[in-house]
């Protein structure tokens, strides 16, 4: 496993550290060779799917956050009706039923970021 992914970094330019490898749920370990983890089914159809994800380091993290330029809930990220009474917001109606209530107004701008890189 190792040898091939090798072949993927020099590919990806050699990013090593930015992605792992999963098979059959589990994380391939480099050192195993392909037929010590593919299952038997895999085998006899001559084929495999190994899924390669990014490592998301946090501080990246932000660089994808953006305000919505719609009013959406924060929890399912779906358009929400808003409501504001004595300086508190209110977010309710969203297509899950959500129901945010006593947002101050300072904290509202935090709950309408969506990461754009999701």
């Amino acid at each position: 496993m190792k040898d091939i992914f090798h072949k993927l970094y020099t590919k990806l330019d050699n990013k090593q550290d930015e992605f792992y490898f999963l098979y059959n749920g589990s994380q391939i370990e480099e050192e195993l060779t392909l037929k010590e983890i593919i299952n038997s089914e895999d085998n006899q159809k001559n084929k495999v799917q190994i899924l390669v994800n990014d490592i998301i380091d946090e501080s990246d993290e932000n660089e994808w956050l953006k305000p919505s330029k719609n009013i959406i809930c924060p929890n399912c990220k779906e358009n929400i009706r808003i409501s504001i009474n004595d300086y508190k917001i209110k977010l309710y109606e969203c297509e899950n039923k959500h129901l945010i209530d006593n947002i101050p107004v300072y904290q509202y701008e935090n709950t309408q970021m969506i990461n754009e890189k999701k």
